[in-house]
C-alpha cells in the first residue's frame, strides 16, 4: 500500500493539526512548533549508513511513535499546503538572494540568515537577536566543554549531537533558521517541542554558529554524496530536491502496514 492511500486512511489525523500562530498552512504535531516536515527530514535528510527509524524519532523527540508514523504518510501524501507553503518560501529567499530563479540556493553550507533583508523591522531581527544571545555561550565552549553536546558513538557524522540522543546539533538549528523568518521560534519554543532543555538548544545554535571542523566536513561528505546522486552541481546548488522514500524504503521502516 503506498503512502498517500495510508495518509487517506489516517484522516482525520491524530496526532497533527495546523498550529493557529504560524503563517504555515501545513500541519504541526499537536500542542508543539514542530511541524510534521521536519520530522520527515530527520528520516530522510541523512547521509547513507546513519538513517534512523520512526522509533528513534519518536524517542529522541518524545512523542508517540504513530505521531512520526503520521507526519512521516502526511508529507509523503505531497498535500497541498505543503507544496504552498514551499512556493510562499522560494519567493521569499528569491527575494533575498537565498535562491536563483532556477530555486537552487546560492549560500554556503550552513543555513545562516540572509545578510540582506528587506527592511531593517523585518522579522531577521528577531532571528539575529535569538543567534545573538546562544553565541554568547561561544566564547566559553570548546568541543570538550560541551554540557549537553557530544559525538554519536555509532553515527558516521563528526559533528555533535544532543547527548544519548540521535539528534545532531544541526537538526536544532534548522528548527531556528531553516524556517521562514516569520515563524522562527525561540530557544525555549523549540525546547518545549522537543523535550529538550533549552540551554541544550541554545548549546546546539552556538556550536553551529561556530561552523566547528567536523560539522563542516560533514557537509564537504554529503556535497560530494549529492553530486554523485546528480541532486547538486560543482557549484554547491540543488539542482532538484532529493526524492521521497523509496518502495524499499518504505517497506524497511514499516510504513506500509
Amino acid at each position: 500500500m503506498i503512502l498517500k492511500e495510508v495518509a487517506m486512511k489516517l484522516w482525520p489525523w491524530k496526532y497533527l493539526e495546523r498550529h493557529p500562530q504560524s503563517h504555515y498552512t501545513q500541519l504541526f504535531v499537536k500542542g508543539t512548533r514542530m511541524r510534521a516536515l521536519s520530522i520527515y527530514s530527520m528520516l530522510v535528510d541523512v547521509d547513507p549508513g546513519d538513517e534512523t527509524t520512526p522509533e528513534q524519532i519518536a524517542a529522541d523527540i518524545h512523542v508517540p511513535v504513530e505521531a512520526v508514523r503520521e507526519a512521516i504518510a502526511y508529507v509523503e501524501a505531497d498535500p497541498p499546503e505543503i507544496r504552498a507553503d514551499h512556493q510562499r518560501e522560494t519567493e521569499h529567499f528569491q527575494a533575498w538572494g537565498v535562491l536563483d530563479a532556477e530555486g537552487n540556493y546560492l549560500r554556503g553550507d550552513l543555513p545562516k540568515p540572509c545578510p540582506q533583508w528587506p527592511t531593517p523591522t523585518s522579522p531577521q531581527d528577531r532571528l539575529e537577536h535569538i543567534i545573538a544571545q546562544a553565541k554568547l555561550l561561544d566564547g566559553a565552549m570548546t568541543q570538550g566543554a560541551w554540557k549537553y553536546l557530544e559525538p554519536h558513538p555509532m553515527s558516521n557524522y563528526e559533528q555533535l549531537f544532543i547527548i544519548g540522543t540521535r539528534l545532531r546539533a544541526e537538526v536544532i538549528y534548522a528548527q531556528v533558521t531553516d524556517v521562514d523568518p516569520a515563524d522562527a521560534p525561540t530557544p525555549e519554543e523549540v525546547a518545549e517541542s522537543m523535550n529538550l532543555p533549552v540551554e541544550a538548544v541554545r548549546e546546539a545554535i552556538a556550536y553551529c554558529e561556530s561552523e566547528p571542523p567536523g560539522l563542516l566536513e560533514d557537509h564537504r561528505r554529503q556535497r560530494e554524496d549529492l553530486q554523485a546522486r546528480g541532486l547538486m552541481d560543482a557549484e554547491g546548488n540543488y539542482i532538484r530536491p532529493p526524492g521521497r522514500l523509496s518502495p524499499e524504503e518504505e517497506e524497511r521502516l514499516g510504513l506500509n502496514d
